[in-house]
């Protein structure tokens, strides 16, 4: 199954998508919890909810462009370490995007 299409919205702490008439398809809310014995504030859930939509917005566009770095290259580790380190990483991260 596919996920809603984008975009996702968010408002505070709920992210949203409208459907083809500007009703909710869905909404989530990011809920207060505790950490250390502390409430999470209002102001940690609305940025969360705001990764969370900008992850999902910007998913596609960031896969195809380690799709594009990863074809396009094939560096050698002893002509260019940190380069060699960065298509690797690419690659992984690829492999999680796309399993």
């Amino acid at each position: 199954m596919k996920h809603t299409p984008t975009p996702w919205l968010q408002s505070s702490a709920t992210v949203y998508a409208l459907n083809e008439v500007g009703s909710n398809r869905f909404f989530l809310n990011v809920q207060r919890g505790f950490s250390n014995g502390e409430r999470t504030s209002s102001e940690e859930c609305s940025a969360n909810a705001k990764l969370i939509t900008q992850c999902v917005n910007h998913f596609d566009a960031l896969v195809e462009a380690l799709e594009k770095v990863v074809n396009s290259a094939s560096p050698h580790p002893e002509e260019n370490p940190s380069m060699y380190s960065a298509w690797r990483e690419a690659r992984a991260a690829l492999k999680l995007a796309k399993p």
